[in-house]
């Protein structure tokens, strides 16, 4: 991963001048990750192919727009990227899926993100890494994305567990099982109602990796 640059001032406020390091030193990572991805020829329409129909998948060339690096909502919306880009096109899905990250300094641009549905498209991400790609693309997972490792520069085929988020409580053995996209809220909610807590923490919105 590239170099991050942060300055802050008082209670996380950030100098004019940090602003705008950090802004260029993330268009400078993201072109240089289209760049490379150029070179290479990865068959992502074999990729979609070997997905569940609610699977998704988005390639880090067609990103086209970023989202302010300090916002205070969780998770940012089509319109407020176009917005803030002065946009007129909606943007790209890889757009908005990097923003899941929840440190915004740390936003990554690997070449390639699928957003899975089930377990047999994590099976296929895996077996296209292995056998189609080569050896020329790592692997990340994005679960709760709260780790700055949930999306990583370059040749990265990033695992977007978004839409693996069920939570499921059995009442007989008293056990919660949980998707790996699942967030800390909808896992408090799920055992609430059966009088149980989980001892994680007081931020609802906190994931996996």
């Amino acid at each position: 991963m590239g170099s991050i640059l942060c300055r802050c001032l008082g209670q996380g406020s950030y100098e004019a001048e940090g602003k705008k390091e950090i802004n260029a030193n993330r268009m400078a990572r993201l072109e240089q990750s289209q760049a490379s991805y150029a070179e290479r020829c990865y068959d992502v329409d074999k990729l979609r192919k070997m997905l569940s129909p609610e699977a998704k998948v988005a390639t880090v060339a067609e990103c086209t727009s970023l989202p302010v690096h300090f916002h205070e909502k969780r998770f940012y919306t089509a319109d407020d990227l176009m917005k803030d880009a002065a946009q007129e096109e909606p943007p790209s899905d890889y757009s908005i899926w990097i923003d899941r990250v929840w440190n915004k300094d740390v936003m990554a641009f690997p070449h390639v993100i699928v957003r899975v549905a089930t377990a047999e498209d994590v099976a296929a991400c895996l077996t296209f890494v292995k056998k189609e790609a080569k050896g020329s693309l790592s692997i990340s997972v994005a679960g709760g994305a709260h780790s700055s490792c949930s999306f990583n520069d370059g040749p990265v085929l990033t695992i977007d567990m978004k839409q693996m988020n069920g939570i499921e409580y059995d009442t007989a053995s008293q056990e919660c099982h949980v998707g790996a996209g699942a967030i800390l809220r909808d896992v408090d909610k799920a055992c609430t109602k059966h009088g149980r807590f989980v001892p994680l923490g007081t931020n609802g919105d906190t994931g996996g990796e």
